[in-house]
């Protein structure tokens, strides 16, 4: 089990705070979207102290953004700031892909297999349904077998500062829906390039774990700064962003 999954929530704090995260990891909260803080503890039935609190320390890892008087959002992250984002990614998971590749355990390579074996289930099904869009929750699970193949990786390098590094980094992807190649083909291409991921390290190949992470990272940076420039945003939260950005100015 992950650290990063297996936290102990000990606190209420706690529990806002990773509520708050799963919305926004299932997309329930997006980019734009205002968060309420009396809905969110009624959900959890807890006091509002904690929620606030949960929101502060999202806040600071820049994932919710406050307007005085106005509210709490999810941030509408800026062009440059997206690029920042993916560079450091394809820094850290590069990282620790090839030290995985020199120093990952048997079980820890087992792991990595067993959530790409998954993955290629899911995305079997997909195909054989024929779907032309992923939601509800095989969305949530094909979402979720995406997040744990990375972070697999990266509990392998043995590097709880960049585990938690990396998936801050991997709840700031899912503020946009990336959907400019149909979905069978989306599913495929991700299982390759994740594939070749698993073979270099399998093969303790740490140069090849290297380049093929960062490849794979750097065409999710494509995607995002296309889907930025077009405004190929998910529709029930564009009025959303619109109205974020007239607030901010």
């Amino acid at each position: 089990v992950f650290a990063w999954r297996s936290k102990m929530l000990t606190t209420l704090r706690e529990k806002a705070y990773f509520h708050i995260r799963n919305k926004i990891q299932h997309r329930e909260l997006t980019a734009g979207n205002r968060l309420e803080e009396l809905k969110l503890a009624k959900e959890l039935g807890i006091s509002r102290v904690p929620v606030r609190e949960a929101i502060l320390q999202l806040e600071s890892e820049g994932i919710l953004c406050q307007v005085p008087r106005v509210g709490t959002f999810v941030k509408v992250p800026s062009r440059d700031e997206i690029r920042e984002w993916c560079e450091l990614r394809s820094a850290l998971e590069g990282f620790a892909a090839e030290k995985a590749a020199l120093e990952a355990t048997p079980q820890a390579i087992e792991v990595i297999t067993s959530v790409h074996r998954r993955m290629l289930q899911l995305a079997r099904q997909i195909r054989a349904e024929g779907l032309t869009k992923l939601e509800g929750t095989l969305m949530k699970e094909w979402q979720q077998v995406d997040l744990d193949f990375h972070m697999a990786v990266v509990h392998a390098a043995r590097n709880q500062s960049a585990e938690k590094l990396v998936s801050n980094l991997h709840i700031m992807d899912m503020f946009f829906e990336v959907t400019p190649e149909p979905i069978p083909l989306m599913v495929s291409r991700v299982c390759r390039e994740h594939g070749t991921v698993l073979r270099a390290i399998r093969q303790h190949d740490p140069e090849a774990a290297r380049k093929s992470m960062v490849s794979q990272i750097m065409s999710v940076l494509e995607l995002l700064l296309d889907d930025y420039s077009t405004g190929r945003f998910k529709a029930n939260y564009w009025n959303n962003i619109q109205t974020y950005t007239a607030i901010r100015k």
